[in-house]
Order: C-alpha cells, then sequence, then structure tokens
C-alpha cells in the first residue's frame, strides 16, 4: 500500500492538491479522493445556479472512471466511495483511475466559476477545481 500512497501524494504534490486517505463526501459517505482547501476536485463540473450547464462547454468522456472504480455517483468529483472501512481498496481504486488519466493525455488541475450564489457559495464556494486533460 505504500506504493499506492506514495504515487497518489507524488500526483497530489505535481498538481498542488490534497490527498484525502481517509474523507467523507456527500452525507457521510467514507471516501478517498483530492482535494482543494475543503472542496472535492471536479472531473466534469457543472455551473450551479440552476441550469447546471458543463463549464467547460462539454463533458469530456476521458475523465471519466474506468471500469472497476467505484466513485462518487451524486457528482463529477475526484473521488472513490469506500466499503466496509477498506480504505486499501478505495486508494488502489483512485490510482487506478489517475493512471487512466495520465495515459490519456497530460493532466491539469484548473480553477472555475462555480456560478454559486447565497448559501450555495458556503459549501461550493465562489470558485471550484477541477481535472482536465490539456489540449
Amino acid at each position: 500500500m505504500t506504493k499506492t500512497i506514495k504515487e497518489l501524494q507524488e500526483f497530489a504534490s505535481k498538481h498542488k492538491i490534497i490527498l484525502s486517505e481517509k474523507g467523507e463526501i456527500g452525507f457521510g459517505r467514507p471516501c478517498v479522493g483530492f482535494l482543494h482547501g475543503d472542496n472535492y476536485i471536479g472531473y466534469n463540473p457543472t455551473k450551479d445556479g440552476g441550469n447546471y450547464a458543463p463549464v467547460f462547454g462539454k463533458h469530456d468522456d476521458r475523465l471519466y472512471p474506468p471500469e472497476g472504480v467505484k466513485s462518487y455517483h451524486k457528482g463529477d468529483y475526484l473521488a472513490v466511495l469506500v466499503s466496509n472501512d477498506n480504505y486499501d481498496a478505495g486508494l488502489e481504486q483512485l490510482l487506478k483511475w489517475i493512471n487512466h488519466l495520465e495515459s490519456q493525455g497530460e493532466v491539469e488541475v484548473v480553477e472555475f466559476e462555480t456560478g454559486a450564489t447565497g448559501l450555495q457559495t458556503i459549501m461550493t464556494g465562489l470558485f471550484g477545481r477541477a481535472i482536465r486533460i490539456k489540449s
């Protein structure tokens, strides 16, 4: 497991994000994933405010998790759900996802305006971070 964590930490360091080895997403769902501040990194984010239009114009199918990765299903976040407190399995799945992303091209983490207003800004902030494949 040390090799897996080392590779995930290297990815986090390279992109100035945080590896969450034992986190929660949604309403207390155990997970592992990548954070910027208190928010998970997105991969196909949509604008808040009712219309949920893709931030980057269209969804990039290359960013979706590969077969066998149990990603969080209520939002496009770079987070893997953990079953039965088996965080090691979650970290292995997360590394599989990262390897898949890196096989698609050069990965970058970019800032975007969330479109949040009112109370939503407390949860998501005015700006979020998302993973992209450089063009």
